[in-house]
C-alpha cells in the first residue's frame, strides 16, 4: 500500500487531519445532501443549480460560477468564503471540458467542492503551506492526511464513485470510464478504502465505523483488481 507520509506539492495547505474513511464520508454525504445518493453517475456541472451545500460547519449558500479564461490564467478554478456564502470558480475552458465528459475537468470540479466542503477555515484565515508544516516536523515530509490537496482529491472521488457498483467492476479501466474519473485517482480512491477497511476490521473498530464496516465484511471490499496490503 501506499505510504501514508510524501511530500505534496508547493500550493498545498496544511489542514486538520482526516483519515481516509472519514474523507469518504463527508463525500458521500455530500452525494447524499445534493439527492444524489443512489446516482450511478454524478454530473458536477449540476451543481450550478445548487442553491446551498452540506459542509462540516452545517449548510451553507453556495454558488458555482462559471468566469472567463481570462479571470483565472494561472488557476482552472477558485474557491472563496467570505463567511456567508461559498463560491468556486470554474473557468470556462474547464466547464467546457467537464460538459464533453473529461475526466480530469470532473474531478477537479469535484475537488474543489472538496475543499468547499472541508476546509472553509482555510478559507477564511491565512492557511499553513503543507510544505512549511511538513518541514517543521520530519524533514519535508508529514502525514498525507493533513494535506489540504489528499482530503479535497479522496472527497472527490468518493462523490463521484457509486462505490457499489464500483467495486463489483473488474478492472479500474472501467470504473474510469463508467464514473469519468482518471484511472490514477480511481485507483487511489479505491486502494486507500480498501486498506482502510482492512485495517479497521483488523482493529475491531467499534462505533460509528465499526457498525459501517461490519455490513460490508464480504467480497464486496475485496474485488480481483485490489491488492492486499502490503
Amino acid at each position: 500500500m501506499p505510504a501514508c507520509n510524501f511530500l505534496m506539492r508547493a500550493n498545498d495547505y496544511h489542514v486538520d487531519r482526516l483519515e481516509t474513511l472519514e474523507v469518504r464520508r463527508y463525500g458521500k454525504a455530500q452525494r447524499h445532501h445534493l439527492g444524489w445518493a443512489g446516482a450511478e453517475r454524478v454530473d458536477p456541472l449540476c451543481l450550478e443549480t445548487a442553491a446551498e451545500i452540506w459542509t462540516t460547519r452545517g449548510i451553507l449558500p453556495f454558488a458555482l460560477q462559471v468566469v472567463s479564461d481570462a479571470e483565472l490564467p494561472e488557476e482552472a478554478c477558485l474557491t472563496t468564503y467570505d463567511g456567508s456564502k461559498i463560491v468556486v470558480k470554474i473557468a470556462q475552458h474547464i466547464r467546457h471540458k467537464a460538459l464533453m465528459g473529461d475526466g480530469l475537468a470532473r474531478f477537479t470540479i469535484a475537488c474543489e467542492l472538496g475543499h468547499a466542503t472541508l476546509h472553509l477555515d482555510a478559507l477564511t484565515e491565512e492557511p499553513i503551506p503543507y510544505s512549511r508544516w511538513a518541514e517543521d516536523r520530519s524533514g519535508m515530509r508529514g502525514s498525507v492526511f493533513c494535506s489540504a490537496r489528499w482530503q479535497a482529491r479522496i472527497f472527490a472521488a468518493a462523490f463521484l464513485i457509486h462505490d457499489d457498483t464500483a467495486w463489483t467492476l473488474p478492472t479500474f479501466d472501467e470504473v474510469s470510464v463508467r464514473y469519468g474519473i482518471a484511472w490514477l485517482a480511481a485507483k487511489n480512491y479505491l486502494a486507500l478504502t480498501q486498506h482502510a477497511i482492512q485495517r479497521a476490521q483488523d482493529r475491531e473498530l467499534d462505533g460509528e465505523f465499526g457498525q459501517e464496516m461490519s455490513s460490508t465484511r464480504s467480497a464486496l471490499y475485496r474485488p480481483s483488481h485490489i491488492l492486499p496490503p502490503r
